[in-house]
């Protein structure tokens, strides 16, 4: 015990403890300016890393050196050895007292961070998305489920949930929250996300008859606020829609003013043939938020029904809107007659506009044209007037992320709050979580950007592109084996293919790298330019394989 007290006089005597803590505050400092200016001038996160390295292995040279020699007024000089037996003045000095500060300062900055990384949350899921107080006024309105002997007129209920929420919408003191997730607990629900009322019902077709019923619950207490049947003809169908809606905020003890009673009431064609063919052709469009398999008959017939509505009304401008949606979609997936397609949706939408220019979809429908053509700063307008129109439509709000992200240079700080008010609106939609994780992610917030992509992947298993953007910001952290894990669980296009070969270079497995390359190629990638210039195929510069294998199917 007696050397060991010695040796820590000695440790004191040699000042070690004050080099320790002055390098230690400021290797942080440094650290914490260099987070800074890598983020400003896009410097790879790798670059960073290396510089934590150091800062690790120069730690004990430090100490070394701070043994061995002194910083006096005429230099540094080696530390003479005392006799261990002579008093040496070992008292706190006033710089001690400063470094000491300093180093408290650093350490409770850290530790505050890590209380809030351990206790807090990354803000990503719906639960901590929501504001801390329940607004009054709220409601969440589940898919009111069908009840008809034909299963083929779901579409039909899913389009009484959309017009219902839709006119809900229209009411001013009352915040709408679509939900299209399994039902579970209605009061956990509730506080999941942040409503005071839920809605839910059915809905019953059969022949000329429609029959539609509601329930609405109070969170706050878990009983029955309000529940009411309405039957009525099909041809009465904007009438039981108004009715219903009316007699929601009547139960809210909503006072309607005369503009939003009169913006309840309305119904945007006449002719119910039109109606039922838009509402088939519009179910089929809106499924494309949620899954994009077979997309060509999917939107054939789509494109059908828009037309049939057409037929019965002419100006029926959502109908007109929807096909110019058709032609924008078709483009997104890369149709050969795009540019065809993308003229047909700049016309149908400019067409929508002049037959109503009060309804958001049109607007929509030309924001959609503008960004599918490359045009992100026209969809951002677009966009907006869309939602000036209907502040509540979590779809437009997602279209408007993706329309920030899109912009030269992005403005990722307004894509990260439109995609969190998408999540707001419909919590269980998976593609605002995919823009989220964008906006995240130019912004530099790697390890949240990923949280948002795994949720997306939670709600949708099947849209495997968020495992393409894991992989992607995993690949330029360096942690290539996390990277190859997400590529592999990818749909393995040729593109992804090209991934994962340069990742396996990266991890040294040039055979690996190789096979995958050649698949690639023999899967029709073609874009040869890009692997002779990208940095991840540079190791095989010299390798004659490698030119052999590009010579092949360049031909």
């Amino acid at each position: 015990m007696n050397q060991l007290w010695q040796f820590i006089r000695e440790l004191r005597r040699r000042q070690v403890f004050r080099v320790a803590a002055i390098y230690l505050v400021g290797v942080w400092v440094v650290l914490q300016v260099a987070d800074l200016a890598f983020e400003s001038f896009d410097l790879p996160e790798q670059a960073l890393r290396y510089m934590w390295i150091g800062a690790f292995i120069g730690f004990p040279l430090a100490l070394i050196l701070g043994w061995k020699y002194d910083i006096t007024a005429n230099g540094i000089v080696r530390t003479p050895v005392v006799d261990s037996e002579l008093a040496s003045d070992l008292s706190l000095k006033r710089v001690d007292y400063i470094i000491l500060a300093g180093l408290s300062i650093v350490v409770g900055i850290i530790t505050f961070g890590l209380a809030q990384e351990i206790l807090g949350t990354r803000d990503i899921t719906p639960t901590t998305i929501q504001a801390t107080n329940v607004p009054e006024n709220s409601i969440a309105v589940f898919p009111f489920e069908n009840l008809s002997a034909d299963p083929d007129n779901e579409y039909f209920s899913k389009g009484m949930t959309a017009e219902l929420i839709s006119r809900l919408s229209r009411i001013q003191n009352l915040q709408v929250v679509s939900y299209f997730q399994t039902k579970e607990d209605i009061n956990e629900i509730g506080q999941e996300l942040k409503v005071r009322y839920l809605l839910e019902g059915t809905v019953r077709r059969s022949g000329s008859r429609v029959r539609i019923s509601a329930l609405l619950i109070d969170t706050s207490t878990g009983f029955n606020l309000w529940s009411e049947n309405f039957d009525g003809e099909l041809q009465d169908v904007f009438d039981l829609q108004e009715q219903t809606a009316l007699k929601i905020a009547d139960a809210l003890d909503i006072h309607l003013s005369p503009e939003e009673s009169q913006a309840i009431a309305r119904h945007d064609t006449e002719s119910l043939e039109a109606y039922d063919a838009f509402l088939r052709g519009w179910t089929i469009i809106e499924s494309f938020h949620y899954r994009s398999d077979n997309f060509e008959s999917r939107l054939n017939a789509a494109r059908k029904h828009f037309q049939q509505a057409l037929e019965f009304d002419p100006n029926y401008s959502l109908a007109v809107a929807g096909l110019s949606m058709v032609e924008s979609t078709y483009v997104s997936f890369g149709s050969k007659s795009a540019p065809e397609q993308l003229l047909l949706a700049h016309a149908f939408a400019t067409e929508a506009l002049a037959l109503d220019t009060s309804l958001p979809e049109p607007h929509l429908a030309l924001g959609l044209a503008h960004g599918v053509g490359g045009d992100y700063v026209r969809a951002v307008d677009a966009f907006r007037e869309a939602l000036s129109l209907d502040t509540q439509n979590s779809y437009a709000w997602c279209d408007l992320a993706w329309a920030y992200n899109g912009l030269q240079p992005p403005s990722a700080t307004e894509a990260e709050k439109a995609s969190r008010k998408s999540i707001r609106l419909t919590p269980a939609y998976f593609w605002a979580y995919v823009l989220l994780g964008d906006a995240l992610r130019i912004q530099e917030r790697s390890a949240d950007a990923i949280s948002a992509y795994e949720y997306a992947l939670i709600l949708n298993p099947d849209h495997k592109i968020a495992h393409v953007k894991i992989g992607r910001i995993y690949f330029r952290q360096g942690i290539y084996h996390q990277a190859l894990t997400a590529f592999n669980k990818a749909e393995q296009t040729p593109e992804v293919l090209v991934r994962i070969s340069g990742t396996h270079l990266a991890l040294g497995d040039i055979q690996k790298g190789l096979e995958r390359l050649e698949e690639a190629l023999a899967n029709g990638y073609s874009d040869f330019i890009t692997i002779e210039t990208s940095p991840d195929f540079a190791s095989l510069a010299d390798d004659t394989r490698f030119q052999q294998l590009l010579e092949q199917y360049r031909k």
